[in-house]
């Protein structure tokens, strides 16, 4: 198998070529994360949620009772925001809800090549440099998948509770107990 650069897996005998494949990845791995960016994106647009709100003073304008149903239309179930519709496409789709779409695709490729590049280290042998062996490779990628999808889901979860606190601010102009 090749990387770009023209190097194979291989041939990685120090760590330079090792991370030259890393940062310029094969022509196959970038048709697949345009797949996958392309069905995330088609899954996040069919599960929209709009939060259309009134403006500032037709909320001041509301009786209690209408701020409460207000609330309760737009505020998002941390917990099924986490799960809905299939992990962990359901993160993105999270993302999407709360309007953090573009920050959500961000913080996942921030925080893949950051574990991808722990977990290299960590395989890393002073007589040969790091292991480059399929079966290592393939349980880095799996690995480092795993990390980031369960820091997201952290995160996400945090980032719905903050959204519906800030929804909570906006329409009753105080903040949640």
């Amino acid at each position: 198998m090749k990387c770009a650069g023209n190097y194979s897996r291989d041939c990685y005998n120090n760590d330079i070529r090792y991370l030259a494949c890393f940062f310029h990845p094969s022509e196959g791995f970038k048709q697949g994360m345009k797949k996958i960016l392309l069905i995330v994106l088609l899954l996040s647009l069919g599960f929209s949620n709009t939060t259309d709100l009134p403006s500032k003073l037709e909320i001041e304008m509301m009786t209690e009772e209408e701020k409460l149903l207000l609330y309760e239309k737009h505020k998002i179930n941390p917990y099924l925001n986490l799960i809905y519709p299939i992990p962990p496409i359901s993160i993105f789709v999270g993302y999407y809800k709360i309007n953090h779409f573009g920050k959500g695709i961000l913080k996942y490729f921030m925080f893949f090549a950051g574990t991808q590049s722990l977990l290299a280290l960590g395989t890393y042998d002073t007589l040969g440099g790091i292991d480059t062996s399929d079966e290592a490779f393939q349980k880095r990628i799996d690995t480092a998948g795993n990390i980031t999808i369960a820091i997201l889901a952290c995160d996400l979860f945090y980032q719905t509770k903050k959204y519906n606190r800030d929804l909570y601010k906006t329409i009753f102009d105080d903040i949640p107990e």
